[in-house]
């Protein structure tokens, strides 16, 4: 089948034999392929989940989504949207992806998921989305590193012994340079 991101255009060259005047005629047909909206775009990266310390203004910057279209022209261009709901009050998402603060909230909430829509401009529209997490951290407690997780957890067999591979990768969010130390070590 025809597909314009992997082939845009054919150049034919075409036969025509009468045998009534026994001649034959060459000549190149042009075959250009039209895109049509076939692919949704995507994002790049991973989903973000990060915390965010509390001493903000309105429109601070939080995250800028980045996303991918195959299709050319309109059918490729892509712009961002939150989903409704009662989030959209506190953060907003400009079309090229950039989600900020749009107000304070009165109340706040530990923690804020939202569902982000990235849509190109083809007819119709073809969406694909994805959930951005953000922790608030009330200055009370911005000195304390906040884990990506609650609990890590490995298996590794009895017998292992090549500790000069990393075992397992954590992640903490925290506005100072953050060190790492093993608190506790059942082998000792």
């Amino acid at each position: 089948h025809l597909d314009f991101e992997r082939i845009q255009s054919y150049n034919l060259t075409l036969l025509v034999f009468t045998p009534f005047l026994q001649k034959t005629i060459y000549f190149n047909l042009l075959i250009n392929v039209l895109d049509i909206n076939d692919n949704s775009p995507f994002f790049i990266g991973q989903t973000p989940f990060f915390s965010y310390i509390f001493s903000y203004e309105v429109s601070t910057n939080i995250y800028q989504f980045q996303a991918e279209d195959f299709d050319s022209d309109q059918n490729g261009k892509i712009s961002f949207a939150i989903e409704q709901t009662t989030v959209e009050d506190i953060f907003r998402i400009s079309q090229n992806g950039l989600i900020y603060f749009e107000r304070i909230p009165e109340i706040f909430l530990n923690s804020y998921s939202a569902v982000i829509i990235a849509f190109d401009n083809g007819s119709p529209s073809l969406t694909t989305t994805t959930i951005i997490t953000i922790n608030i951290i009330s200055t009370h407690t911005a000195n304390i590193p906040i884990f990506e997780h609650e609990v890590y957890e490995i298996e590794i067999s009895e017998n292992f012994n090549d500790f000069e591979i990393p075992l397992i990768y954590t992640r903490a969010f925290s506005p100072f340079p953050i060190n790492y130390e093993i608190f506790s070590n059942p082998a000792n």
